[in-house]
């Protein structure tokens, strides 16, 4: 029995899309801010949910190792930030100012990603 070659594709992107979801990360605190890092690869972000500190300066390190063109810009619309991130690391610096959860995506909102403010 022959299995078409599209049913084959549609497993594999669904295997890959399970890999990849639901990572989550707590920032770390140093002594006036909190960090965090972010790889943005063929797949999407990793981990593509990070947990930060409202009233605390924060850095996000975007490490683009993907030369994927819509992963390529990254939109954080309630922070007003719309930047194209360049290989390597993409610093992007805000403070959270209230709890809750600020979405991030690539420039066509193909991928998407979560910032949990606490």
């Amino acid at each position: 029995m022959c299995i078409p070659l599209a049913v084959l594709a549609i497993v594999q992107l669904s295997n890959s899309t399970i890999l990849h979801a639901n990572t989550q990360k707590s920032s770390t605190q140093k002594t006036s801010y909190q960090e965090a890092t972010i790889e943005v690869n063929e797949n999407g972000y990793s981990p593509n949910q990070i947990s930060l500190k409202v009233g605390i300066p924060a850095k996000l390190h975007f490490q683009k190792k993907s030369s994927s063109g819509c992963l390529s810009y990254l939109s954080i619309p309630d922070q007003g930030i719309h930047r194209e991130l360049k290989s390597g690391d993409n610093i992007i610096s805000f403070t959270p100012k209230k709890s809750g959860t600020i979405k991030f995506s690539c420039g066509m909102g193909m991928y998407h990603g979560s910032l949990i403010l606490k």
